[in-house]
């Protein structure tokens, strides 16, 4: 005994097919640019505007943005993260803006 699909069957099933491969094309073009964003340390409009970096690898970079060496805390985020260096950098400028502000 075999499976015989009907026309309208197979046609669902190939749409699939093509739609599940278009989705992957997709997520690959993604992934890879956020490799290459985390790398450089730039984004792609960063990049076109002609923002220079200092290349380094991939691991240095994957653990600037998950703030630890690789292992189990990238997949279960339970440990306390140390805060963004943005974070401090405006913590500082608010603290520079209000002491202007009460001279």
């Amino acid at each position: 005994m075999y499976l015989s699909l009907s026309i309208p069957c197979a046609t669902v099933v190939g749409a699939n097919v093509v739609l599940t491969l278009i989705f992957g094309m997709f997520a690959t073009c993604m992934i890879m640019d956020q490799f290459v964003a985390v790398q450089s340390s730039l984004s792609i409009i960063d990049r076109k505007q002609g923002n220079s970096f200092k290349e380094k690898s991939l691991v240095s970079g994957l653990i600037a943005v998950f703030g630890s060496p690789p292992g189990l805390s990238w997949l279960i985020p339970t440990v306390k993260r140390k805060k963004f260096v943005i974070e401090k950098e405006y913590k500082a400028l608010v603290a520079k803006s209000s002491e202007s502000d009460q001279k």
